[in-house]
């Protein structure tokens, strides 16, 4: 088969609500399927899915399109590789360019690569050359069937077995380098990264290894543990471990707990506790916050307080607020990680902590309470200063103001007296240390010569389109959309060129060309046929997915018949007219008023409305001049 026809039948055979529920819990919404979108932080879902269609829309951020558009923006890939991707989930083969073709056989080797390892690895555990690793695992309390849940691994205490290994597999040593599993030694050889230590599978959501981590057997080994380093398919920043098992807890819970080590995972897992994932070795980034906002409600941190992860936490206290969904953490007991707590308090204990969760920045003020409590009016005096620290990391000056009151209740104790007077010092410092600026206007533009009040006043000269009739342009091209018939019917009533928006002009003439070529219609045609007209393209997947009137065939007449009315009433202005000269005396003179409104239109779209544009002032002394009055 052809691409073309590859094509096809991806879209045949792959469902995109399978494809999107790997990265985003999608809920039932009529006949579409309804989620928080993957692509921009919000907390009320906006972002639809259409699977009669194909398509995803999100009327949030304004992105949408069929399967391989998304699979491009959530793993930020080209086409060519998306549908290399989407063909390997149903058995086909993508015929890419020779160069696209060796890139990604390339990756297609690399992640075989590391599903060998993995099986090599895991198999290894269970044989007499991993009883080393397996009785640390026991000792540690894991049990056989968690062990296995995770796949867990032991690798050799030997420079070369795995490259032996993968030689056997066909796998050369260059392309197990690429894939981090090996490294380039000091000679033309290569060794193994992982040596003598029990071996941790990443899997990411669409079930594929894409790396490992280590854990050290020996305590001479100074790494006592080692990630795979990063790779065209690993990066620490962007995945978790275990989300693939710990997905469909998390859905149901709506909260997902975050720890530091792969061994509390598991042990949280196997007390029962499964919505747990862990960072890969490295610090929480805003990367894993949009990934896991994506599947869960609530972020619960569950760090040992000591741990780097905490204090990496304190530090980036305006990204924690800034998240999708809301952050919190837990204050574990004293001298314990996730792992020690539910094995010496069960699952009930380690319950109880996550339900005694707060915000970061509750969490660094209890914590400066109890540093300084007792120090007298120095501690207080110290602790304020620090606290201040804290609360000038907070961007929302709603938020600062609950925090502020939070501290100086703690500081009260009880006492209104001290409560207030602690509030009132924290009020003062915070005001010193905050860099003040003149609050946003309210309400409307102020001034004409206010940047909002020009765009206003230009956006409104430049609206010629009633919205009537707009909103007739949309239900007409919304139906054809939907059912050939209404299409065939559209198409006899109104031709393309007497659409009066050019986007919806540019849908019609696609759906036009779609009927005229015989084959049979399909509205994921004509979105392909507007791919190239990204304005277009957009207005025709949001058609798609509002909620379709009840349009007969004699509507879609009527609809058409007062468009065409409209048009031919003369009521419509069209393009801009230059005014007269005898109109226009006091103006200077310009040749194509069409291409000056055009230009006003650009900056408006891009947000550059500047007060003293010249052609900003000269489009609304025209046109105001044109339509009988000023702005």
């Amino acid at each position: 088969m052809d691409n073309d026809a590859v094509k096809e039948e991806i879209r045949r055979l792959v469902r995109i609500e399978d494809v999107v529920s790997q990265h985003v819990p999608l809920q039932r919404a009529g006949s579409r399927l309804k989620a928080c979108c993957p692509f921009h932080q919000e907390k009320t879902p906006s972002f639809y899915v259409n699977p009669e269609l194909g398509l995803y829309k999100c009327f949030g951020c304004g992105v949408g399109g069929d399967v391989f558009d998304f699979v491009q923006r959530i793993e930020h890939v080209t086409f060519p590789e998306a549908a290399e991707r989407l063909a390997e989930r149903v058995g086909l083969e993508w015929n890419a360019r020779p160069t696209d073709r060796a890139r990604t056989k390339r990756r297609q080797l690399g992640r075989k690569a590391n599903e060998i390892a993995a099986a090599y690895f895991e198999e290894l555990l269970w044989s007499a050359s991993g009883k080393v690793a397996l009785d640390y695992l026991h000792g540690r309390g894991f049990t056989d069937e968690i062990i296995r849940r995770f796949k867990l691994g032991y690798a050799l205490d030997a420079w070369d077995g795995l490259l032996r290994h993968l030689r056997q597999q066909g796998i050369d040593p260059a392309l197990a380098t690429e894939a981090g599993l090996a490294k380039q030694g000091s000679s033309s050889s290569q060794y193994d990264v992982f040596r003598h230590r029990v071996m941790f599978p990443i899997i990411d959501g669409g079930k594929r290894v894409i790396g490992f981590g280590g854990r050290a057997l020996s305590q001479d080994d100074p790494a006592k543990y080692l990630n795979t380093p990063e790779t065209a398919t690993f990066k620490k920043g962007r995945n978790v471990y275990a989300l693939n098992l710990a997905n469909t807890a998390i859905t149901q819970s709506k909260q997902v707990v975050v720890v530091e080590g792969y061994t509390d995972v598991m042990a949280l897992h196997q007390a029962g506790i499964e919505n747990v994932v862990a960072c890969l070795g490295t610090a929480l980034t805003q990367d894993h916050l949009d990934l896991l906002s994506r599947h869960a409600e609530e972020i619960v941190l569950a760090y040992d307080a000591d741990a780097a992860g905490m204090s990496a936490a304190a530090r980036n206290i305006p990204m924690l607020e800034a998240a999708a969904s809301p952050v919190y953490v837990v204050r574990l007991p004293e001298g314990l990680d996730p792992d020690e707590c539910v094995k010496a308090h069960g699952a009930e204990g380690f319950l109880q902590v996550l339900a005694n969760r707060t915000t970061p920045v509750e969490y660094e003020i209890d914590l400066l309470f109890s540093q300084h409590r007792d120090r007298g009016p120095d501690g207080v005096s110290q602790a304020a200063q620090k606290v201040i620290d804290v609360l000038l990391r907070v961007p929302d000056r709603a938020r600062q103001d609950e925090f502020l009151r939070r501290a100086a209740d703690l500081w009260g104790e009880g006492t209104p007296g001290r409560t207030e007077g602690m509030q009132q010092a924290l009020k003062l410092e915070l005001s010193r240390r905050t860099n003040k600026q003149a609050a946003p206007p309210k309400g409307g533009p102020e001034s004409p010569r206010d940047r909002r009040h020009i765009a206003e006043g230009v956006a409104r000269l430049a609206a010629e389109i009633p919205r009537w009739v707009v909103t007739a342009e949309r239900d007409v091209l919304r139906s054809a959309l939907a059912k050939d018939v209404h299409a065939r019917v559209m198409i006899e009533a109104l031709s393309p060129e007497e659409f009066f928006v050019p986007t919806h002009k540019a849908i019609a003439e696609a759906i036009a060309e779609k009927l005229e070529s015989g084959t049979p219609y399909d509205a994921r045609d004509v979105l392909d046929a507007l791919e190239s007209d990204e304005a277009a393209h957009a207005d025709a997947i949001g058609l798609a997915f509002e909620e379709l009137a009840t349009l007969d065939e004699e509507v879609i007449r009527r609809a058409a018949a007062k468009l065409r009315e409209y048009r031919h009433s003369g009521k419509h202005r069209g393009a801009y007219e230059v005014p007269s000269n005898q109109d226009a005396k006091e103006l200077p003179p310009i040749a194509d008023f069409e291409a000056l409104r055009k230009r006003v239109a650009a900056k408006l779209n891009s947000g550059d409305v500047d007060p003293e544009d010249p052609d900003i002032a000269l489009f609304r002394s025209y046109a105001a001049r044109a339509h009988g009055g000023g702005c």
